[in-house]
């Protein structure tokens, strides 16, 4: 069978094969069936010398946990068992079940006797059957047995310790079949419950595998990752640690705090804002950042205001400041305003906030602050939300960040958002001059009546063909 895992490395990273890893003359079959693999590296050797009847395997990312898995799972197929495999979501159900496909081949060139796309269910020669569930279905496994559970990214799995006792522990008993936890550590969930069994059951062995022992993983991009990530995220996603589930989101806080409020611009510094929208329950929120110092120099609070005030505000804020991005959130009544300012000649860049475009939002936070490159203003409020700051794995992998229960994120989103538009004022483009909206905006202290109202209530540039007064910003 051809091998087509490693088509795109450069000969010298490429693994070598070995042909004869797994193969198993049928009896029905008329020449011999293999099926190929990479050349497994000494962690993933390990592991299969010592395996007991329950092994749980925590491992770095890229470490080889899915060739680990289907090497298990094809072995005890080709000898006849039958293998479940367990997955948190139809997701990886579908990208498991292509792999296995691939691995195994279709009959007389392959393995595969027989198949159920609909029910990610296959038949091998020679007898053995694999099914694929995913843990989000009630009750996986129900009326079968398996040889061997295979439970794929069991840290993603939501309560793993009821739905394995309840559904997949009752699949082994006929054959007294045994298990194989493997994912990268969540905190200290259902999978590290599971991962601390060793330590009282000779039926139970626990791995831990740091991304370092892939010998297929050049040493200089380590390095690279544990510069560029955040120590918690490096020693969980790389090093295979369970964090406390009291660890913070957000370390040095306080050795951070330690900026001094400037409510004027010095002159060749370069200043970006971050607004977090609110109006009734939550305030809105801009945070003046020093891109050339890296500091946080102002915290701007807008509580119960009509949002044309707050635009009359920000107006104000931003002739004294003169920012070169305005990263402001455009989820709900974002939007509208984002392109009043836009219109206005504000240089304006919404941020449309989604679970993962917020992930990315606060990594580049919390990396600001393990890396102690940014300083903030000592604000109460503002440091109690960063303490409080909570983060949630969800099923899919990706990370929820929130405030905890009905609190507010309000200034940690304004914060990170003018952080993060700081990369855009540090390019070339911006070093050279600092950037100036075009003049002929309306001059925001002849106007008594608010920012886009004239003397009939109407916003005068919403008219068709109508433009900016004569006038500075």
């Amino acid at each position: 069978m051809p091998h087509h895992g490693y088509g795109r490395l450069p000969p010298r990273t490429r693994p070598p094969l070995s042909r004869c890893i797994i193969a198993r003359v049928i009896a029905q079959a008329p020449t011999e069936i293999t099926v190929t693999f990479p050349k497994l590296h000494d962690g993933q050797l390990r592991v299969i010398r010592n395996l007991t009847r329950n092994t749980t395997l925590a491992e770095g990312r890229r470490w080889g946990k899915t060739t680990l898995l289907e090497y298990l799972c094809c072995r005890d197929l080709l000898n006849g068992q039958p293998v479940g495999w367990f997955t948190p979501s139809y997701k990886y159900v579908d990208e498991s079940w292509d792999r296995i496909k691939s691995r195994l081949g279709v009959y007389p060139a392959g393995a595969i006797e027989w198949k159920s796309e609909q029910q990610h269910r296959l038949r091998v020669v020679g007898g053995g059957t694999l099914d694929l569930w995913s843990l989000e279905t009630d009750d996986p496994g129900r009326g079968r047995k398996y040889a061997l559970a295979l439970i794929d990214e069991a840290a993603l799995v939501a309560n793993l310790w009821n739905v394995f006792f309840s559904s997949i522990r009752p699949t082994l008993a006929d054959l007294r079949g045994s298990t194989v936890f493997a994912g990268t550590p969540k905190r200290r969930n259902d999978f590290w419950r599971f991962t601390q069994m060793h330590h009282n059951n000779n039926e139970w062995t626990h791995f831990t595998a740091p991304t370092h022992e892939n010998p297929y993983i050049p040493p200089e991009e380590l390095k690279q990752l544990k510069q560029d990530m955040p120590d918690r995220l490096y020693r969980q996603e790389i090093l295979a640690e369970f964090l406390e589930d009291g660890d913070s989101v957000f370390r040095n806080i306080d050795a951070c705090a330690t900026s001094i409020a400037n409510p004027q611009a010095e002159p060749n510094h370069y200043y970006t804002f971050g607004i977090d929208w609110g109006r009734q329950r939550d305030a809105t929120i801009v945070s003046v950042f020093d891109a050339t110092l890296n500091e946080q120099v102002w915290i701007d609070v807008y509580r119960g205001t009509e949002y044309l005030a707050q635009m009359n505000h920000i107006r104000g804020l931003y002739n004294r400041y003169r920012p070169v991005v305005i990263h402001a959130e455009e989820n709900a009544m974002g939007a509208p305003v984002v392109e009043m300012l836009t219109q206005l000649g504000l240089p304006m860049r919404p941020f449309q906030t989604s679970t993962q475009s917020k992930a990315l939002l606060i990594d580049y936070l919390v990396l600001a602050f393990e890396q102690m490159s940014i300083k903030i203003l000592p604000s109460e409020q503002q440091l109690d939300e960063l303490k409080s700051y909570e983060s949630t794995t969800l099923p899919s992998g990706l990370t929820r960040y929130a405030a905890p229960g009905s609190a507010h994120d309000d200034h940690v989103i304004a914060l990170a958002l003018s952080v993060y538009a700081a990369r855009a004022a540090q390019t070339p483009s911006h070093t050279a001059r600092p950037y100036r909206v075009p003049y002929g905006a309306m001059n925001i202290q002849r106007r008594s009546q608010g920012l886009l109202a004239d003397e009939t209530g109407v916003n005068p540039f919403a008219k068709k063909g109508r433009t900016a007064e004569n006038g500075t910003l």
